[in-house]
């Protein structure tokens, strides 16, 4: 939903009856990426540099609630995940080993393994320090889910690594929205059984949002 589509559910679903004018971008469709409009790129936020950044974020966002960095300060901001404790290579192992399911979730995203070191990050993590990681790069961007592809790799994250993982769980759960899915992977629930409960409420929420939606 756009900004304008959210206030318009807000408004009335919240019951805030405020008097309020959405105007309806001209030219704009659902379908549509940022550089589909031909507008050159404004930061929505500053640590969001690029498109490749924002496509990834509404995944690894939820790193910010975790002990890992998402590569503040790097240049690569939001397209890594990492940590100087994570074992890359079993990470990715564990990915592997999950077989087709696990791959349906990466689909249109590539991951492999990366170092950096994040240089005065805003988050305050591994400063100076070299990162171990995992790089994300989109390669089809409209079968792309990055809610669901980080889920997996956090669930990775925590079956190689239980010891090491560490949630904020104040800040995850505000990410999350609720304290379910930090639960859900501390029990050791990956995959499926994590995003195939959603399906129930995601169905409620579309037909919800269906009549404010104006495009």
């Amino acid at each position: 939903m756009t900004i304008g589509e959210l206030v318009r559910l807000a408004n009335d679903v919240l019951g805030i009856h405020a008097r309020l004018t959405v105007v309806p971008a001209l030219g704009w469709r659902r379908a549509m990426f940022y550089d589909d409009t031909g507008l050159p790129w404004v930061r929505p936020s500053p640590n969001l540099r690029d498109l490749e950044s924002a496509l990834h974020y509404p995944g690894t966002c939820l790193f910010e609630g975790t002990n890992l960095s998402v590569g503040r300060g790097t240049g690569l901001e939001f397209q890594v995940v990492g940590a100087p404790w994570l074992d890359t290579t079993a990470v990715l192992s564990r990915l592997r080993v999950w077989g087709p399911w696990a791959q349906d979730a990466l689909t249109g995203v590539e991951v492999s393994g990366v170092t950096f070191t994040p240089r005065a990050p805003t988050d305050g993590k591994y400063d100076d320090v070299e990162v171990r990681g995992i790089r994300l790069r989109v390669t089809d961007r409209r079968r792309y889910d990055p809610t669901r592809a980080a889920i997996l790799m956090l669930g990775a994250i925590r079956a190689a690594q239980p010891d090491s993982l560490r949630f904020d769980d104040t800040r995850f759960d505000r990410l999350a929205g609720g304290s379910e899915l930090r639960r859900a992977t501390v029990a050791g629930s990956v995959g499926e059984a994590v995003w195939g409960s959603w399906n129930g409420r995601l169905a409620r929420f579309q037909r919800l949002r269906a009549k404010y939606l104006l495009y």
